[in-house]
């Protein structure tokens, strides 16, 4: 018995006829999730963080526990 044929297609089940195929349904909007990335958006520069105004081979100082001492 060659395939394909009407025979050979499952019936619905027991919830009656499954509706259009998902091609002919109407899409359904999509929630907005907040801000749209900008795909075309360039990439930020890398710049060097922003050290403090010491200079940065001071000695510790005495009054500061040892934990909190810059090497």
């Amino acid at each position: 018995m060659p395939l394909g044929l009407i025979e050979d297609v499952p019936a619905p089940g027991p919830g009656g006829d499954m509706g259009p195929p998902a091609a002919l349904q109407q899409p359904q909007p999509l929630p907005d999730n907040g801000p749209h990335l900008d795909l075309d958006a360039k990439p930020p520069v890398n710049q060097p963080p922003e050290l403090p105004n010491h200079p940065p081979h001071r000695s510790p100082s005495p009054d500061l526990p040892i934990a909190l001492r810059r090497p």
